[in-house]
């Protein structure tokens, strides 16, 4: 068994601090996706399920992603991975998370 004591809070982050530092490490202007239009579409299971998303990440590289991981657990921000969204198995709805959309190359 872990020794639960050295786990972040997961109590909600300051979202100003959290983008700031994001923004950090995620140099691309547009891979810190915070307006709620552009979230929409991270909220939304395909067949069902609905949640909403502090915000949501597109990393373009593995290491964008690591360093994404290291950030939100530094500010105690949970983190849901984005998949291809199909809704079967409702796992791909946040709740007040960061969404971190898998890099694949594509744009936006």
């Amino acid at each position: 068994m872990s020794d639960s004591s050295s786990a972040p809070d997961i109590a909600a982050p300051s979202s100003a601090e959290l983008v700031r530092a994001l923004s950090d490490v995620l140099p691309d202007g547009d891979a810190v996706v915070t307006e709620r239009s552009d979230l929409a579409r991270y909220e939304k299971g395909w067949r069902y399920g609905e949640g909403r998303a502090l915000l949501a990440c597109r990393p373009r590289t593995t290491e964008e992603v690591a360093a994404v991981v290291r950030v939100c657990r530094a500010h105690g921000a949970p983190v849901l991975p984005a998949g291809a969204n199909t809704g079967l198995v409702a796992a791909s709805t946040p709740d007040t998370v960061t969404v971190v959309d898998t890099p694949t190359g594509a744009p936006p």
